[in-house]
């Protein structure tokens, strides 16, 4: 069965092997050649064959393959391009699917395959580190690999892979980096020990086999002459930190990895990398993904034809030349070892240079788009093992054009890529990956607040006015001051509270002993109520925060014990690693202050020991520098001296030989003297040397300087961003104590321009719910924070309208709708009807900007229909205008000028 991927140059179509991508496919080529294009391409043809993907998506380039549609009608996730084009949502959406009709129609992709790889496959999109999408919990896994015995007799280089690879990972949560050899063996030995016995060792195991070794031995060395007791401590602290610090908990965050029920038939697995903060968490976490990838393809056995396709989008960062960060190990071992399990993968990179050339030398399948640079070039020709020739090519290609190069075959072709079934954009926003995956994510304990709306609202009859003021939970926004928010929009303003009758409860909480370092029980005192199925806070502020609860709660009256309550509640406490501290939400700030502060300190005193190294360095070889001169100077004077004396010597031994005078006498003194410039010259040599060498040490001495200045910098602002960690704790309740108690919500009424408004406001949240758009049906809310200038209603109308759908007058701002917009003839700005101006001539509407008038009656009138009187300039209609002849010519006059 073969993959459909587009054209060769003759217009033919291009097609690969489905199994022999088991041999690896590499995507090279500058950004903006196509690169995700053709990835997707194979992603897509491979989903449609039923084999399941895996793409780690770096960039988030990736997770658009989920936006499909068997129309090809792909609102609302065009809106933002159609947005950022000025274009309309509505148009826009019509306009592209007229282009992917179009498009698909040329590359002979029918409604039949785009229907089926709607329905048939299935995309889901994990975010580690972010709750937009699925959540992806993923911790190192210390199991044995299946039939381990057998392995290490016949195959036990992929034994020992996996405890090489366990071991760096380890080493790396538990903050070692570099080469680190002797705690890299302890930990591959004793692992080895645990997986030869057949067990299954946690990392509690491996620390107390640290502390409490039950062995004597490694290799033919003592086990404290290969490793000390102290260091084996080290090591053993190190390792508990990933046990105990809170910081650790968000890898154990989310769905546990089961690729067993994961990779289904014919679904795509997309990891959103960008949430996780640095380049070394997310290194650490494909590090261990693609470790638990292995172990299920070892349990899974040795298949010929492909199973799953791996599909890296940018492989920039975790497979570089130089280095081996905990990602290399795991991605090299899965292409070498792979292909024998039915893994192929599809690697891609717009830096050749930068990655490890054994990634290119050992994909049969290449595709080079558009490099840039020469050294990229160079790169992929000497890694692909490409003729000249072929490589010449490469700068000629066009976007969307790929050379193809078959190293088994030798065979290499230029291809188009095809049109993409699923929709092709940028990365999503979180909002727009939350709306994706609502489907696929578990059922949620409680449900959701709905809006309010009037008839919502429970109102009580049979309480007075007095008995609800009472019991009132004291609202954000009082009715006064929603009077003055709204007056001077709506006239015949009224405002109408309306009753909820709640169950308050009042708690006295206290946490466990270890979160309780600054004597929190004493103040632990919480109040809540339940609205609609989910219990909500009440703080002294009178604003209210969502709690998730484990169990629907029917009757908003319903009374909970303290045991619900209990297993319900959730504290949020702030965690500093650096001060050791605990902080409760309303003592963050202070605990913020402390760590900058504890920052700051450190700061400055790593920053003032290497300013006094800096000048302790400096001051020695500036002092150096002249005694150096000095002698330098003294050396030149005596060489000049010595040169001149020599000089003077060889112009006596000429004038002696010329009267035929024995020069015996001066022929010595003459050596000496040249012995004596010479090696004055060189020791002047050697001085001007050491002048240079100590400039450039000077110079060198500034930029190490700098640059640790630097790092120090960028080290501090890094523990200032990862400085504190939030996380979620249970209180024990010691009392509990009911009441009724009651919130209101107020209806707002009256008159906006021309049409009657009606609306809830929610003082508590702040809130107000103006209905749903009469276009889209979106939720219309505003803000009472923010001084309200004009509401989501049509003036004439009173309809509710989105920003999207409406426009607004250009004199008086008021929302119109469609059906009530008119337009200045002269400029095309939306005017409303009292504010529209007509032509009395020819009935044009105008605006304020382009109407002109009469000057004797008033009319107003268009540019078309204006006239002006030639000697005073005044505007006039035809019925105003006086025409007099005036030498030989008629001239147009006003009244004033005509009888002048």
């Amino acid at each position: 069965m073969s993959i459909y991927i587009g054209a060769k140059a003759d217009g033919t179509r291009f097609e690969l092997e489905k199994n022999s991508l088991c041999r690896h496919v590499v995507v090279l080529g500058a950004t903006g050649c196509g690169k995700t294009v053709l990835c997707k391409a194979i992603v897509e043809e491979v989903a449609l064959e039923g084999i399941p993907v895996l793409a780690l998506d770096p960039k988030g380039d990736v997770s658009a393959l989920a936006i499909s549609s068997p129309n090809l009608y792909f609102r609302p996730w065009s809106d933002i391009e159609a947005l950022t084009s000025g274009k309309d949502p509505e148009s826009y959406a019509e306009e592209l699917k007229r282009r992917y009709e179009v498009e698909l129609r040329k590359w002979n992709i029918g409604r039949d395959t785009i229907v089926k790889f709607h329905d048939d496959v299935e995309v889901l999109i994990f975010t580690p580190g972010d709750s937009s999408g699925l959540p992806l919990s993923i911790a190192p896994s210390l199991e044995p690999p299946p039939n381990v015995k057998s392995l290490l007799n016949e195959n036990p280089p992929l034994v020992y892979d996996a405890l090489n690879n366990i071991a760096s990972i380890l080493l790396s949560l538990a903050g070692y980096s570099g080469k680190k050899l002797k705690e890299h063996t302890i930990l591959t030995y004793i692992l080895e020990r645990f997986w030869v016995d057949n067990r299954s060792p946690t990392l509690e195991d491996v620390v107390r086999e640290l502390i409490n070794p039950s062995f004597d031995t490694i290799g033919s060395l003592k086990l404290d002459e290969f490793m000390t007791k102290k260091e084996r401590l080290d090591l053993a602290r190190n390792l508990n930190v990933l046990l105990t610090n809170p910081a650790y908990k968000t890898w154990l965050t989310g769905e546990r990895i089961d690729f067993d029920r994961m990779l289904s038939r014919g679904r795509i697995i997309v990891v959103d990398l960008r949430f996780l903060g640095t380049l070394k968490e997310k290194q650490l976490f494909v590090s261990l993904l693609l470790q638990e990838l292995y172990r299920w393809l070892l349990r899974k056995g040795g298949l010929s034809s492909l199973r799953l396709l791996l599909y890296f989008d940018e492989l920039l960062g975790f497979i570089p030349p130089v280095g081996a960060p905990p990602s290399k190990n795991s991605l090299m071992l899965l292409v070498k070892q792979g292909r024998a399990f039915g893994l192929g993968c599809l690697l891609a990179t717009q830096n050749p240079s930068d990655i490890d050339y054994r990634i290119l030398s050992n994909a049969t399948h290449r595709f080079i788009g558009r490099l840039t640079t020469k050294q990229d070039v160079e790169k992929v020709r000497n890694g692909l093992n490409l003729e000249a020739s072929i490589v010449s090519l490469v700068s000629k290609l066009k976007k969307g054009t790929f050379l193809y190069h078959n190293y088994e075959l030798g065979y290499t072709e230029v291809v188009r890529v095809r049109w993409l079934i699923t929709y092709h954009r940028g990365p999503l926003q979180p909002e727009e990956i939350k709306k994706l995956m609502k489907a696929h994510k578990p059922v949620a304990i409680a449900s959701p607040p709905q809006k309010p709306s009037p008839s919502d609202v429970i109102k009580e009859q049979v309480m007075t006015e007095d008995t609800r003021k009472a019991l009132l939970i004291e609202p954000r926004f009082k009715e006064t001051e929603l009077k003055e928010l709204y007056s001077p929009l709506i006239t015949s303003l009224k405002i109408k509270p309306l009753f909820e009758r709640v169950t308050l409860y009042e708690l006295d909480m206290e946490l466990e002993a270890k979160y309780d370092e600054k004597e929190y029980r004493r103040a632990l005192q919480k109040r809540f109520i339940i609205i609609q199925g989910v219990l909500k806070e009440v703080h002294e502020t009178s604003a209210m925060e969502a709690i998730p609860m484990e169990a629907m709660i029917k009757d908003s009256r319903e009374r909970l014990s303290r045991t619900d309550l209990e297993r319900h509640i959730r504290l949020r406490l702030h965690y500093s690693p650096l001060l050791g501290k605990f902080a409760l939400e309303d003592e963050v700030k202070t605990l913020k202050e402390e760590v900058n502060q504890h920052l700051r300190d450190n700061l400055e005193r790593e920053l003032h020991v290497l300013d006094v190294d800096y000048k302790l360095k400096e001051k020695e070889l500036l002092e150096e520098r002249p005694i150096l001169v000095a002698e330098l100077k003294i050396r030149e004077a005596d060489l000049k001296e010595q040169r001149s004396r020599l000089k003077r010597l060889e112009e006596l031994r000429e004038e002696m030989r010329r009267r035929r005078i024995s020069t015996a006498s001066i022929s010595k003194e003459l050596l000496r003297l040249r012995r004596r410039v010479a090696k004055l010259e060189g020791q002047v040599s050697a001085l001007k040397k050491k002048l240079e060498m100590l400039s450039d040490e000077l110079k060198s001495l500034k930029e190490s300087y700098e640059k640790k200045r630097q790092l120090i910098y960028e080290k501090y602002e890094a523990m200032r961003k990862a400085s504190i960690v939030t996380i979620d704790v249970t209180p024990t309740i010691k009392s509990l104590r009911t009441c009724d108690a009651y919130l209101v919500r107020y209806m707002v009424a009256g008159r906006y321009g021309k049409a009657q408004v009606r609306f809830i406001v929610d003082p508590y949240e702040g809130e107000a719910y103006y209905g749903k758009c009469s276009i889209c049906n979106c939720e219309l809310i505003g803000f009472l924070d923010d001084t309200p200038q004009k509401l989501p209603y049509c003036v004439i109308c009173g309809a509710p309208l989105c920003t999207i759908h409406s426009e607004r007058c250009v004199t008086c701002l008021g929302t119109l709708c469609r059906e009530h917009i008119l337009r200045c003839s002269v400029c095309g700005e939306s005017i409303c009807e009292d504010h529209s101006l007509k032509c009395t001539s020819c009935g044009a509407i105008l605006c304020a900007e382009h109407v002109r008038i009469c000057r004797s009656c008033g009319a107003t009138l268009c540019n078309a229909h204006a006239l002006r009187c030639e000697e005073c300039g005044a505007t006039l209609c035809s019925r105003c205008v006086i025409y007099k002849r005036r030498f030989f010519r008629k001239k147009a006059l006003c009244s004033r000028c005509a009888l002048s």
